[in-house]
């Protein structure tokens, strides 16, 4: 099997956009660090209301803000791919 086009999982490194300062920041695997208990936010859609727990965040290299990393971004991260 040959693959013709890399997808999202072939990226090493994302950009981040902090959540207090608003800087956008590079973010490679060792960037990643991880709650101790996940942390909860709560989320809004119209009049839904849900929440989210997130488990791993990188620190913002401006001000210091721990800014939560989603499963996508960190599955894009970390996962190995095999080029054949």
């Amino acid at each position: 099997m040959k693959i013709i086009k890399h997808g999202i999982y072939h990226r090493n490194n994302i950009n981040i956009t902090c959540h207090e300062c608003d800087c956008v920041y590079n973010v490679t695997k060792d960037d990643i660090a991880w709650y101790a208990k996940p942390k909860k936010v709560s989320q809004f859609f119209l009049t839904d209301c849900y929440t989210v727990k997130y488990k791993y965040y990188t620190t913002c290299p401006e001000c210091g803000f721990d800014n939560h990393l989603s499963e996508r971004n960190y599955k894009i991260l970390t996962t190995d791919i095999k080029d054949k």
